[in-house]
């Protein structure tokens, strides 16, 4: 919702930016985060957490700082141009800054929020993976609670990140990339339709929800051994 509010901002100041490229610079698309302690009462829900203040990434991304004023106990969005007219280079620029950002993001092991604390990359999708793989309490445990959510939040954002980097493959020569997000996303989708199905995650679903997290995960592999070579030096995985 708030990266549609900013989207509405953005075309009020002549800019008519499409949501998916909005959600591709600020790293949203690249996020995958999974709850650190499962026996915490649900907090921040995994399937919305983002680090590094996506929606104000994407607004500077334009040529904009966003201002946030306080009216009738809620907050409205404001923005102010801090750039110039969009060249070519501006926008080569842009795009690889948020190639190099998702890498980040798929890199980052760990992303505290408050109290909460986040498994995060390729790191959640290990812990997720185990966790859903061992014996849950239906209903009862943060892992059943979050599962569905997080499936269909992500599952869908990783097609959107086809779509996104569909966009700006002419620049940057990401076509080889799109491909195995989309298939990430689907296997995702695939997954929580399965834990939907039951009403949670049970013994009768348990192997072929992990079966489809695993087909996820060497999906999400494949689709970051094509971005890291594309942003130089900081592409390459010292890990």
């Amino acid at each position: 919702m708030r990266f549609r509010t900013l989207s509405a901002l953005l075309e009020e100041k002549g800019r008519f930016v499409l949501l998916s490229d909005l959600l591709g610079v600020s790293g949203a698309l690249f996020r995958l985060y999974w709850p650190a302690n499962e026996a915490r009462p649900a907090g921040e829900s995994a399937a919305g957490i983002c680090s590094g203040a996506p929606l104000e990434r994407a607004a500077g991304a334009y040529g904009f700082r966003i201002e946030r004023a306080e009216r009738g106990g809620g907050s409205s969005l404001h923005l102010v141009e801090t750039g110039g007219a969009d060249t070519l280079a501006d926008r080569i620029r842009r795009f690889t800054a948020s190639l190099a950002e998702g890498i980040r993001l798929y890199r980052e092991r760990e992303f505290v929020a408050g109290e909460e604390r986040f498994y995060s990359g390729r790191r959640a999708y290990g812990k997720m993976i185990d966790r859903v793989s061992n014996d849950i309490v239906p209903g009862r445990d943060r892992c059943d609670e979050e599962l569905p959510a997080l499936l269909d939040t992500i599952g869908k954002s990783r097609i959107v990140l086809g779509n996104y980097l569909d966009r700006i493959g002419n620049f940057l020569g990401t076509g080889s990339a799109i491909a195995p997000f989309v298939r990430e996303g689907k296997a995702l989708l695939e997954a929580g339709r399965l834990v939907e199905g039951r009403g949670g995650l049970r013994d009768e679903n348990r192997s072929a929800v992990v079966s489809r997290l695993r087909e996820a995960e060497k999906n999400c592999r494949e689709g970051f051994a094509v971005i890291l070579p594309l942003v130089g030096e900081m592409g390459r995985d010292k890990s």
